[in-house]
């Protein structure tokens, strides 16, 4: 990796962190098995009295993240392939779950379903897409890492 690259995610991070917009941040870049750079900064506990700061072997709590993270991936990845549409009935693909089979539910659905609410019991007929909500971005002085 060029060296001015590696300097500007570096700064990218640095710049998240200092203005407040993450706590903190490891990050690495590669190609094949070979690391071309690593970074951390910032807080990996902003928690008042259990504060640390962030390391290289710092370990992430990814709970809730496996829809967002892995299955939107995933997904995105195979409509990029054509495997799959995201406007294509969810009984297409899982005609195992009774509940898709009337064909309301596409795989763009999927993802705003919420998590607590099974995929068998994701019936159009019970269950809408709501209009788009965005939910509000929490401000740096709602964080309660060091001022």
């Amino acid at each position: 990796m060029p060296a001015h690259l590696g300097r500007q995610v570096g700064e990218l991070l640095e710049a998240a962190v200092g203005s407040r917009q993450i706590p903190g941040a490891v990050a690495a870049a590669g190609r094949g098995r070979e690391v071309l750079g690593r970074w951390v900064t910032g807080w990996a506990d902003t928690t008042p009295g259990a504060m640390r700061p962030m390391e290289e072997a710092t370990v992430f709590d990814l709970a809730s993240l496996t829809k967002v993270v892995a299955t939107t991936t995933v997904t995105l990845a195979l409509a990029g392939a054509g495997t799959l549409g995201l406007d294509d009935p969810v009984a297409d693909h899982l005609p195992a779950f009774p509940a898709c089979r009337d064909g309301g539910v596409t795989v763009r659905h999927l993802p705003a379903i919420p998590g607590r609410r099974s995929l068998a019991r994701c019936s159009a007929r019970r269950w809408r897409p709501r209009p788009e909500r965005r939910s509000p971005t929490p401000t740096s002085a709602s964080w309660p890492w060091p001022r």
